[in-house]
């Protein structure tokens, strides 16, 4: 059943295959491309020499067993991947079912149509081709087209007639064909709106060729047999398949077997079996032994299920899907084999291992016996210390050395240790000689850095007061005879741990003496900022009085009290640094000398020094300071007054009353007058002006921004209101004598009076609104005019979207046709018909603000395809267009 499944599945593709292969867009040898062989030779080329050399190209297409919609994308992929231009045009015809298509993409054309008695590119096929394909004349049917196309010319202008009265479609019985007979239902695309029911028609094709006649019989054989060889090829690589990996399966298998027979025969097990092995090397060695033994077991078992496993001739995919499987059991069988027998290899190799790690370490111990000894005959030192280490690791060697034959395991740790403490004692012995040499250079150094302090002591005259570095040094030199004490013994780690600290012993005397002189200096430096400060500052009491005088003539009482703040503060600065000045000199006096304690005073007294002179300077400088603010203010006064007073101005320009906006006025006024008052203060406060002269230029601010806004409002209104007076006057002048204008002047002039109200009220807004809902007024003047037209059987004039003019006809010619076209930019139109002996004809169009290939105009920014007017301030673009038309023959 699967099998038939299948083989109905690979019908089916084939069968879609083929009709996708038939509607597959073939190379372009020429104007003409029959690839179904619909023309003969001489047909061909009669049509080649009718259609070319003409100013729209014309080219054909041929193709069998599509549908409409498929021959419309045939035809529309032609003229894309053939890069056609605008003076070209394409022309499908296709059969079983018969559908002929046409697409060409030029503006000018599309124009002719449109205003010609066939309006679009389906009215052409249907007038010229369908016809002639009727009677069986195709290939004349394709030479009209051409003519058509080519032989259009603009119309002559016509004075408008009245419309004529519709007729209803003629519908004619169709007569029987012996060859065929085609029954459609038009179907309705997104650009075809209307639907028409067509009776079934007969088809006369005398000159068709043989071709069409097709039978699907010898098609669906070939299918059949193609779907047994698949099948039967299908069967043919599943066996092939299944013996190859079954043949793997078994090499696999055969490579693992030998892996596990050579563990269990290894050197390690039969040493276990003799009992020459113990503890947690035995234990490791028995784990190993039964992981060989399973691993044995599963071989055999997989041995007989391979030799039981035989390939059939027909083969399904269980059976393959079951030796794949089992080629997995066995792929990973081999792979614990291989890590079973890498497990016993590495403890053979182990073994091997420690008995020579075991070896070496008996060697080493006699050459580092040695070598303590040589060291110590060398130095006359003891190194005690050193050979308890290495009687320590002989001890481990001794362990190691007893357990290499029968644990190996745990005679690997031990012997590991001791390698690890040769190499350390090692390391010990470069150390301790490097020790040694500077044992050998410390009292030199110390008899040498204290000669040097002594010199610089001398010198500075230091009372040594804050530290005594000749004491420091002299724990120096007691350290270096400890050190020897471990040098002695060999124990190097003790050994350099005194010799760090005798580096910093020297280290520390050093820096003693040095940070006494830097403190003393630092000391007599800030004692001389001192001196000089308190100098400045005894005629600063008259300069103060002075500034203070000048001060109070101009200022308010706020600013003498805050200069009066830090003259106190001052005061109080000054006395607490004479405080200061006095221990300072005290303890950096030659015969005290606390110049650790002078250091600590003087940071004190800097920070005094630094706050006593910003206070000193803004003393100084705060009159000249609070000036500087009143001018700036004066200033800022000025220019807000200024800007309130053009702002002012502004809003009278307005001659609108508003009543929150007077009180505004107001309000700035009272403030303005307020802060007009602090500035001509006697004692001016400037505290009091900042917070004023702030709330001022807020308000000022503030009322500057709404006085903008209310004249942008304004002025946007009125452009609002010049437009409807426009756009109401020019309607009035040129609806004038078509329809009633009483009623309109009346609405208008009311419309008028009462926006001029809103706005002489501020409300403009309301103003604006009222403007937009008017626009109906005009909306109704059109649709009157319209009416008045169209009763006439005049055209029309369409205010909203720049002037359009469309007519529709139908007309019977022994057919039935349907279709739609709609122009714009970058738009595609197309259409579809079905013609026979008998029918009705109906057609529509459809266009929008983007443009109309038969005559449109538009209000607005959009353009149009064949001419148009706009009113406004926009102009029309003109843009290509791509036409199509179809139509079932």
């Amino acid at each position: 059943m699967r099998s038939l499944r299948l083989f109905f599945v690979i019908a089916l593709l084939f069968l879609f295959a083929a009709t996708v292969h038939a509607a597959a867009l073939p190379e372009q040898p020429g104007v003409v491309t029959d690839p179904i062989g619909l023309f003969d030779t001489s047909e061909a080329e009669h049509i080649a020499e009718s259609i070319q050399n003409q100013k729209i190209e014309l080219l054909l297409l041929t193709a069998s067993g599509i549908g409409e919609e498929e021959g419309e994308q045939l035809a529309n992929d032609a003229y894309d991947q053939w890069n056609l231009g605008e003076d070209q045009a394409i022309l499908v015809v296709t059969v079983d079912p018969n559908f002929v298509h046409l697409v060409f993409e030029n503006q000018t054309l599309a124009s002719l149509v449109s205003q010609s008695d066939a309006k679009n590119a389906k009215g052409v096929i249907d007038r010229t081709f369908v016809p002639l394909a009727k009677k069986g004349k195709i290939a004349d049917g394709v030479i009209a087209v051409s003519h058509y196309l080519n032989e259009l010319r603009a119309p002559a202008p016509k004075e408008q007639t009245p419309p004529q009265v519709p007729q209803p479609p003629v519908t004619a019985t169709p007569t029987p064909h012996p060859q065929s007979t085609l029954e459609m239902k038009a179907k309705p695309t997104a650009q075809e709106p209307a639907t028409a029911e067509v009776t079934p028609l007969s088809l006369g094709t005398p000159d068709m060729p043989p071709a069409q006649e097709k039978s699907w019989m010898p098609t669906i054989l070939t299918l059949l047999a193609l779907a047994c060889l698949l099948l039967l090829g299908r069967q043919i690589l599943l066996m092939i398949q299944s013996k190859r990996l079954l043949a793997i399966t078994r090499t696999i298998h055969a490579e693992a077997a030998p892996l596990i027979n050579k563990t269990m025969v290894s050197e390690l097990f039969r040493e276990m079996e003799k009992g020459f092995i113990q503890g947690e090397t035995m234990k490791k060695a028995a784990q190993l032994e039964q992981a060989t033994l399973s691993l044995h077991n599963q071989s055999q078992q997989l041995q007989e299920q391979l030799e039981k496993q035989k390939v059939p001739l027909w083969c399904s995919l269980k059976f393959r899907q079951g030796l794949w499987d089992l080629y997995e059991v066995v792929q990973q069988h081999k792979q614990q084999a291989e890590q079973n027998q890498a497990q016993v290899t590495e403890m053979e190799e182990l073994s091997i291992r420690v008995r020579h790690a075991v070896e070496h370490a008996k060697q080493r111990i006699v050459e580092m016996t040695a070598l303590i000894e040589a060291f110590a005959q060398e130095t006359s030192f003891s190194l005690s210390h050193m050979k308890k280490e290495l009687e320590h690791v002989t001890r481990l060697l001794a362990k190691a050395d007893n357990l290499d034959e029968f644990d190996f395991l745990q005679a690997e740790g031990f012997v590991t240790e001791a390698h690890q403490r040769f190499d350390q004692i090692s390391i010990s012995i470069g150390e301790l000689k490097d020790q040694m040499t500077l044992h050998q250079e410390f009292p030199l150094r110390i008899q040498t850095r204290e000669e040097e302090l002594h010199r610089i002591v001398s010198r500075e005259q230091l009372l040594l007061i804050d530290a005594d570095p000749f004491a420091m040094l002299q724990e120096a030199a007691a350290e270096v005879s400890r050190m020897a004490i471990h040098l002695e013994t060999g124990y190097t780690l003790e050994a350099k741990r005194y010799s760090q600290k005798i580096e910093d012993r020297l280290k520390h005397a050093t820096k003693v003496v040095t940070q006494m002189i830097k403190h003393r200096d630092h000391s007599l430096e800030t004692v001389r900022k001192m001196e000089k400060l308190l100098a400045e500052l005894k005629p600063f009491d008259d300069v103060f009085q002075q500034e203070m005088t000048q001060l109070k003539r101009q200022f308010a009482e706020v600013h003498i009290q805050e200069q009066s703040s830090r003259y106190a503060d001052i005061k109080r600065g000054r006395k607490t640094l004479e405080e200061l000045l006095i221990e300072i000199k005290a303890a950096v006096d030659p015969l005290i000398q606390q110049y650790e304690k002078a250091q600590q005073l003087s940071k004190q007294a800097n920070q005094l020094l630094s706050h006593i002179e910003n206070l000193h300077e803004q003393c100084l400088s705060y009159r000249e300071m609070l000036e500087e603010k009143a001018w700036s203010a004066s200033n800022r006064f000025v220019e807000e007054k200024n800007l309130f007073y053009q702002t002012v101005s502004s809003f009278e320009e307005l001659e609108t009353e508003f009543r929150n906006m007077r009180s505004m006025i107001a309000e700035i006024e009272t403030e303005m007058e307020h802060l007009r008052g602090l500035l001509a203060k006697q004692h001016v406060d400037l505290y009091q002006i900042e917070e004023q002269q702030s709330t001022f230029e807020m308000i000022v601010d503030e009322f500057a921004h709404r006085v903008q806004s209310l004249v942008r409002e304004k002025e946007m209104t009125m452009r609002q209101c010049i437009q409807f007076q426009n756009d109401f006057l020019e309607r009035w002048a040129f609806y004038a004598g078509e329809i009633n204008l009483s009623r309109y002047t009346y609405q208008f002039e009311e419309l008028k009076e009462n926006v001029d109200r809103l706005i002489q009220l501020g409300l403009y807004a309301d103003a604006s609104l009222k403007l937009s809902e008017a626009r109906s007024i005009l909306a109704q003047m059109d649709r009157e005019y319209q009416r008045s037209s169209n009763s006439s059987g005049g055209g029309s004039y369409n205010w909203s979207g720049g002037g359009s003019s469309s007519g529709s006809s139908s007309s019977s010619s022994g057919g039935s046709s349907s279709g739609s076209s709609s122009w714009g930019s970058s738009e595609r139109s197309s259409g579809s018909s079905s013609w026979g002996s008998s029918g009705s004809s109906s057609g529509s169009s459809s266009w929008g603000s983007s443009g109309s290939s038969s005559g449109s105009s538009s209000w607005g920014s959009s353009g149009s395809s064949s001419g148009s007017s706009s009113w406004g301030s926009s102009g029309s673009s003109s843009e290509s267009s791509r036409s199509s038309g179809s139509s079932k023959w």
